[in-house]
């Protein structure tokens, strides 16, 4: 096994946490399976997928331990990745998502089966048709309140609203 990658039992324990550069080094060579289950970097992979660019980002006990950029923001262009570069998350914040809702529900700030409205400040959902049921959290959650938005071109750097740009 490589050294960059550590079996079950040689996983992290207490008094021998890895520093943030070698955290970063682990994801730059870790080995990841590629076409015809050949090794490859992460670079490679990226290579493999026709991803021209990708940034990381490692938050440990609430705090940023280390962002970093790899590639290009447009294939063939030459502007850099950076930790600054702003990508649309979609799909992968729906975790994220649903743990701060249930953070929320916990504390009792947030209800789940209330009308989405009731939470919404600078615009409202309505319903397409009289008929339908109101959406929820819960059901906006699990994709089940009938909202659909076509894909769209990503939005402009000054159109977004970076509440996590502080750490």
């Amino acid at each position: 096994m490589p050294e960059s990658i550590k079996s079950a039992d040689e996983a992290e324990r207490p008094g021998s946490a890895l520093t943030a550069q070698e955290k970063k080094e682990r994801i730059e060579t870790a080995v990841m399976l590629g076409k015809k289950g050949r090794p490859r970097s992460l670079r490679e992979r990226m290579a493999d997928c026709t991803v021209p660019g990708v940034s990381i980002a490692v938050v440990n006990d609430y705090r940023l331990e280390w962002a970093c950029g790899y590639g290009v923001r447009r294939q063939g262009e030459p502007e850099q990745v950076d930790p600054e570069t702003l990508f649309q998350a979609c799909s992968i914040s729906k975790a994220v998502t649903a743990i701060a809702v249930l953070r929320l529900v916990e504390e009792g700030r947030l209800v789940l089966d209330a009308d989405i409205n009731l939470f919404l400040k600078s615009w409202k959902l309505r319903a397409t048709e009289d008929w339908q049921e109101k959406a929820t959290v819960r059901r906006v959650l699990s994709h089940t309140a009938g909202i659909s938005v076509p894909w769209f071109r990503a939005t402009t750097a000054s159109r977004i609203s970076r509440p996590c740009a502080k750490f």
